[in-house]
């Protein structure tokens, strides 16, 4: 598999991942009334902040002109700067170790005896993934929030159906569409376009009860202007503690150190 496609199915990994332990019965939740667009959308992103530490399990299924890729993968991640991502082979074993951590990303392979470290900028990550995206930005989504959103500065639009509040969100040439679940008061999708080109459009399903978080267990990512699509289905989720360890894996001495492909990219 090329370096490339392995690095492009982790950072849109990034954009998206958590889950796991064993969900219960939703619990009932906080009734809205919207009388205020702002102040609605406010609470409903910030209830969508969850705890420092999170880990767990999950299979990812990435379909793109240069790859078609089916894999389990562990995490660790640490709000708000702080990620560990393992690519499992066919034996569960480790493949692939992505660390993100204050700003830097650093890629060990195994296999090839490789390690590939440099800045997250939004060069890399844009190189990766298609679109630029801030190192901060990309730790608030795996940590579900979706992309950063000035609603001060924007105007709001809202309408209704029997199943969503849809609010669409217009800034200058950006415009953020969102779909909010009436029953749960969680976000189902999102949308971002840019001068009316389609950016990128995540959808969150199969919400589960995990102690006092309700979060959904299956997530579909796709960027259509690069004909990728991604899945994340979760098996199990961990809030405890774990050590910062994780975030400083050690690399043997004999292992090959290159810069992060992306530098090389006009």
């Amino acid at each position: 598999m090329k370096i490339k496609s392995i690095l492009q199915l982790l950072l849109i990994t990034l954009i998206l991942l958590s889950q796991g332990c064993i969900a219960n019965k939703i619990l009932p939740h906080k009734t809205y009334h919207i009388s205020d667009n702002k102040k609605y959308l406010s609470e409903i992103l910030n209830a969508q902040l969850i705890n420092s530490h999170l880990s767990g399990k999950a299979k990812l299924k990435i379909a793109s002109p240069e790859i078609n890729f089916t894999s389990k993968a562990i995490f660790f991640f640490k709000n708000p700067t702080s990620i560990h991502l393992e690519i499992l082979n066919f034996f569960n074993q480790p493949h692939l170790f992505f660390i993100a951590k204050n700003n830097h990303i650093k890629i060990y392979i195994p296999s090839e005896n490789k390690v590939f470290f440099d800045k997250a900028t939004k060069k890399n990550i844009s190189f990766l993934i298609g679109i630029p995206v801030d190192f901060k930005d990309l730790i608030s989504i795996f940590a579900y929030r979706i992309p950063e959103i000035s609603l001060e500065k924007s105007k709001i639009i809202q309408n209704q159906n029997d199943k969503h509040s849809i609010f669409k969100i217009i800034n200058k040439n950006k415009t953020v569409k969102i779909w909010i679940d009436n029953d749960i008061n969680k976000i189902s999708k999102y949308t971002c376009t840019l001068d009316n080109s389609p950016q990128i459009e995540i959808e969150y399903l199969s919400y589960k009860q995990y102690l006092n978080n309700l979060l959904p267990s299956l997530i579909k990512f796709s960027i259509p202007s690069k004909n990728y699509k991604l899945s994340i289905e979760f098996n199990t989720l961990n809030f405890n503690s774990f050590s910062d360890n994780l975030f400083n894996i050690n690399i043997p001495a004999n292992t090959e150190v290159h810069a992060f492909p992306s530098t090389a990219v006009q």
